[in-house]
């Protein structure tokens, strides 16, 4: 029977993150650009925090010249890009380009991709 509740428990936990992940995606993929964006900077800032353990950071800006020391100036270029592009879908009512969306898009699966590595296990469950 502990067998049988230990593979129930787990088939619910993968099922919940199985969810989850798809929830994001939609969140992620929606045909509106501009609120896109903006789950994409929320989720990004949410990874920034957990990654470099700023739990009570409360602006991206504080995370450039952590980004530049820690990536490089490379990616903190495309940070400082990705930010300015998040800013102008929370702030403009202007569209968003496809071009736009695409590159905060891919960063924010760099990001990811790349706090998998860092992260602790359970921490990295809930990416």
């Amino acid at each position: 029977a502990a067998p049988l509740l230990l593979a129930l428990v787990l088939l619910i936990l993968f099922l919940r993150r199985q969810i989850r992940r798809a929830a994001l995606k939609h969140r992620f993929r929606l045909k509106d650009r501009r609120r896109a964006v903006q789950n994409l900077y929320e989720y990004l800032f949410d990874l920034l925090r957990t990654m470099y353990r700023w739990p009570n950071c409360v602006s991206t800006s504080g995370f450039e010249p952590t980004v530049r020391a820690d990536l490089g100036d490379d990616m903190a270029a495309k940070y400082h890009r990705a930010i300015e592009i998040c800013s102008r879908a929370a702030f403009s009512e202007g569209e968003i380009a496809e071009s736009d969306y695409r590159f905060v898009y891919n960063f924010v699966q760099k990001t990811r991709a790349l706090a998998r590595k860092r992260l602790p296990l359970p921490k990295r469950w809930k990416l």
